[in-house]
């Protein structure tokens, strides 16, 4: 993905309250990135309110494909810590 992608997917991530840590680690990249890009890719904001996000109807590809590749880590995460509870018995 290249640089301008990846900041275009940051903030709209960040404004549905995933962690940069979340966002690093489905985008693929560490943490601090995603601080920088967040800082480089941010448009000056009004009265400290987020803009607003929610009035996109349609999504962008781009958008679901990161949605899917977010709930396909989520799925693992879970099946990874259920194996290590059952590992425990």
């Amino acid at each position: 993905m290249e640089i301008s992608e990846r900041r275009e997917v940051v903030q709209p991530l960040a404004d549905e309250g995933m962690t940069q840590q979340q966002i690093g680690d489905v985008l693929g990249v560490h943490h601090d990135t995603v601080r920088i890009d967040l800082k480089s890719g941010n448009p000056a904001k009004t009265n400290g309110q987020k803009p607003d996000i929610a009035g996109n109807a349609a999504k962008t590809e781009k958008q679901k494909a990161l949605e899917a590749e977010r709930d396909a880590e989520r799925c693992r995460r879970d099946e990874a810590g259920r194996g290590a509870i059952t590992n425990l018995s």
